[in-house]
């Protein structure tokens, strides 16, 4: 069975509230097929500083799925939810990771 390996900072203060945090997921499985819903925690404040797209990695790196978010989206909480379906995973993978990217300060 797949685990979902998200990276949560355990030192708050020492990172900057600029960086894309990716605060939930949740994953449904339909034979290999993973559809993922992944929430994330950013301060959008225009075009020129927003959380651009979200990943699913393999351990090596490599990108398996990749949800584009094509514009600068508010909320009172700072936080945005997307789905991405029809991720194949393959069988061989015990865990993959989530990784957010705004297009001011790169990867979360």
């Amino acid at each position: 069975m797949l685990r979902c390996l998200i990276a949560f900072s355990l030192f708050a203060t020492a990172v900057s509230a600029d960086v894309p945090q990716v605060t939930h997921t949740e994953i449904s499985i339909t034979g290999d097929i993973y559809n993922f819903t992944v929430t994330v925690q950013h301060n959008d404040e225009d075009w020129d500083h927003y959380v651009d797209h979200w990943v699913v990695r393999a351990p090596g790196g490599e990108i398996l799925g990749k949800r584009d978010m094509n514009m600068p989206h508010s909320s009172s909480y700072g936080r945005t939810t997307r789905a991405l379906s029809g991720v194949r995973i393959p069988s061989d993978l015990q865990q993959v990771s989530i990784q957010a990217h705004d297009i001011r300060h790169g990867w979360g």
